[in-house]
């Protein structure tokens, strides 16, 4: 019996022939039992046996495609179809693959031949189109795909590709033409509808999308994706309410864990966890859904201030899974919303290693440095995991912000109109769009926007506020008033709302409701620095120096580190001409509280605009002895030392703990740059010095140091653009002169 069996397989290894097709016969066999790792070893011999066997490779691709493994199938699709040339079937996989891959010129030189042997294939015709689509000719795609629809007039697929070209084209009466004739050629098709309830609800015709949802799911009640678009309709409306019938049906239908995980989500979306919970539990202890649902378990328990039992759940999975990615994602938030921020790195970082091509990964990444108050390094994160996936919107959104808020709006708009194109109901991008219409300047478009959301979000304080900020800068300031008391309505902690009504207040000359708004928020707010910051400028606009000072004195009391507080109190201790009396004032002040690290702070500042700086820097030196951490002083006290080339170290280290405390301030970067440019480190003082610029970008001094750094790294060019610059934002700065005589010595 032994060697009846051992015979065969003597006779087939000298017959490579027969070996790699018995090969390829066992895994057709294992394939068909379903057990798919045993089919790829035997694919694997067969091709192990003969590397052009093109059989074996579109196969293997196509268990590996059933297994879910894409970026294996992909390769083996791709090699198939080199070897098979003569296969359509084998062709059109592997193109479908190359578009998946946006390889659209290799995929579209496969739809041409296709197309050379059968110019009536209506499959190789959308597959040009959709090449055409991703080399971005899209007028040409549009061609293509209604010669398909004149091919075959009854294929829905078609249709639905065709209006959604015409869209993404600007062409919205043309694609709600074509989706309604897939309607009227296919009366029952439930996708058309859908496609056509999309297209109504992009262009915010809530009403017929609505109605077209409900018809799609009259026709086939227990279409599972009807349902979901019909659940997410009700979801981003504002009625999650009627949201709950369909998420439901979905889980009782299907009983996957991703259906029932959606409607214990929908539970906890809606204050329901002790629905919720008992779901979660049971899906916890089954294999498939022990990690998702432990993972929103975790979110549950940290959202509810149940931080320690949140960090043992995700740490208890970390044994279980030490390289998970999305468990190493989810605690690097946690550490991040904790303010462990180099911790929360770590773990973000070890998710992107253990699943280099997950843009979450990066993601994550990104927001933590975002709360490190680090934006470029920020950015470099968004734009990686943009990389690894160009349609992750939530990425593009974040690079939007951070365009924004560096001044770049002209840089953020393409980016934020692509984001509000793909997701029209994602209510902060639409909000991020009308801001950076206005900083462009662009206030018909601005209205006109803001407009739409008031109509289509009208419970959203965040709407109504940005309506009023439109409204004034229309200098139409009764509508104005009438939006942001509506804001104040649904949101009475609204800061800009509040600012909104103050600053319309002191335009209509009415100093004395300005005055009251103030003091009832700060009667009972009397700690926000949003709101103490806010009533020192009103009260600085109004002429109230005294009430100015009140405020921004309480807001360094609060806030040590908020420099901008401090300039503000000297510039209006300056333009008194009392700086003495206010430092002798704060001096008595410390006799009665010695460890006020803010009037102690406030005394160096003053002592500095006096150009007493040796006085300037023991009173710093005493705030550090209170408060090793107290941010301006280690600031300006590290400028001292370094502007007289005295305790570098000692600087570099201060510079660095305010660093890390004021991350995005322009005069932290500038003062840190200025310590590296005296130690002779000069790229590291060229990058800090651009961080300043980069944030304040006419700020003269700061130009002229990072020319400085220029010249002393032997780049004569980018000095020379620098002190160019800096004269040109202002001729009369306190280096002028020096810049002047640098830039002459040149040549």
């Amino acid at each position: 019996m032994l060697l009846a069996v051992l015979l065969p397989i003597a006779a087939c290894s000298r017959d490579p022939e027969s070996t790699k097709k018995a090969y390829l016969a066992r895994g057709d066999h294992y394939a068909g039992q379903n057990k798919l790792r045993e089919a790829v070893i035997e694919y694997r011999n067969a091709i192990n046996v003969d590397g052009r066997y093109g059989d074996a490779r579109y196969k293997l691709g196509d268990t590996y495609e059933r297994l879910g493994d894409a970026r294996n199938a992909y390769r083996e699709f791709v090699r198939a179809a080199d070897l098979l040339p003569d296969r359509d079937d084998v062709q059109l996989r592997g193109a479908q693959y190359l578009l998946l891959a946006r390889e659209y010129d290799h995929a579209k030189r496969i739809a041409e031949t296709l197309l050379k042997k059968n110019p009536k294939s209506v499959v190789a015709q959308v597959l040009l189109a959709n090449s055409l689509a991703g080399l971005k000719d899209l007028t040409a795609a549009i061609t293509e795909l209604e010669t398909a629809v004149e091919l075959d007039p009854r294929r829905v697929d078609t249709y639905l590709t065709l209006a959604a070209y015409q869209a993404v084209n600007g062409n919205q009466t043309q694609a709600e033409t074509v989706l309604r004739q897939a309607i009227k050629t296919e009366p029952g098709s439930v996708e058309a509808r859908l496609g056509l309830a999309n297209l109504y609800w992009a262009s915010g015709d809530l009403a017929k999308a609505e109605a077209l949802l409900k018809e799609a799911l009259a026709l086939q009640p227990a279409h599972v994706v009807a349902r979901r678009a019909l659940a997410t309709f009700y979801l981003r409306s504002g009625r999650a309410e009627e949201a709950e019938a369909p998420i439901k049906a979905i889980a009782e239908s299907s009983r996957t864990v991703a259906d029932r995980l959606g409607l214990a989500q929908y539970y906890l979306s809606t204050k329901r966890s002790a629905e919720a919970i008992p779901i979660l539990d049971v899906l916890a202890k089954e294999p498939k859904g022990q990690v998702p649902a432990s993972l929103v378990l975790a979110s549950w328990d940290y959202a509810n201030g149940r931080r320690e039992e949140a960090h043992k759940r995700l740490d208890e999975l970390s044994t279980k899974e030490p390289q998970n990615a999305r468990v190493l994602m989810l605690k690097a938030q946690f550490l991040g919303a904790d303010g462990r921020f180099d911790e929360a790195l770590g773990r973000g970082q070890a998710a992107a290693a253990a699943d280099p091509r997950l843009p979450a990964a990066q993601y994550v990444i990104g927001l933590i440095y975002l709360q490190k108050k680090d934006p470029a390094q920020a950015m470099k994160a968004f734009n990686e995991a943009l990389k690894l996936d160009p349609a992750f919107t939530g990425a593009s959104f974040q690079v939007a912000k951070i365009q924004l808020t560096s001044g770049r709006a002209d840089l953020a708009l393409p980016i934020i109109e692509d984001v509000v194109r793909k997701q029209p109901g994602y209510l902060d991008a639409r909000l991020t769009l009308v801001r950076a219409l206005m900083a462009r300047g662009d206030v018909g478009r601005a209205e006109a926007e803001s407009s739409t959301l008031v109509a289509q979000v009208p419970r959203s304080a965040d709407v109504y506020a940005l309506a009023g900020a439109v409204a004034s800068m229309k200098k139409n300031l009764p509508a104005a008033r009438a939006a942001f008391t509506r804001a104040l309505e649904l949101d009475s902690n609204s800061i800009a709302a509040l600012g909104g009504l103050v600053a319309i207040d002191i335009a209509s000359k009415r100093p004395a409701d300005a005055q009251a708004r103030l003091a009832a928020r700060l009667a009972s707010d009397a700690e926000n620095p949003a709101v103490l910051d806010l009533a020192g400028r009103a009260y600085m606009s109004m002429g109230d120096a005294a009430r100015a000072e009140q405020a921004w004195r309480k807001l360094v009391q609060v806030q040590p580190g908020n420099m901008a507080a401090y300039a503000a109190l000297g510039r209006l201790f300056f333009s008194q001409g009392r700086l003495d009396d206010a430092r002798r004032e704060l001096e008595r002040s410390v006799e009665r509280g010695p460890n006020d690290v803010g009037a102690h702070t406030l005394i160096g500042v003053i002592l500095q605009m006096q150009n007493r700086l040796p006085e300037a820097q023991k009173a710093y030196e005493r705030t550090l002895e209170i408060n090793p951490n107290a941010p301006v002083a280690a600031n300006n006290l590290a400028w001292i030392y370094a502007d007289q080339n005295a305790n570098l170290d000692t600087a570099l280290q201060l510079a660095q703990i305010a660093k890390s405390q004021m991350p995005e301030s322009p005069e932290v970067d500038d003062t840190l740059g200025w310590v590296y440019y005296k130690r002779g480190l000069t790229t590291l003082a060229i990058s800090s010095f651009q961080r300043s610029v980069a944030r304040t970008p006419a700020n003269p001094e700061y130009l002229y140091h990072l020319a400085l750094a220029h010249l002393k790294n032997g780049d004569k060019v980018k000095a020379r653009e620098s002190l160019e610059n800096a004269l040109k934002a202002k001729s009369n700065f306190q280096s002028a002169a020096e810049a002047r005589k640098t830039l002459a010595g040149l040549g």
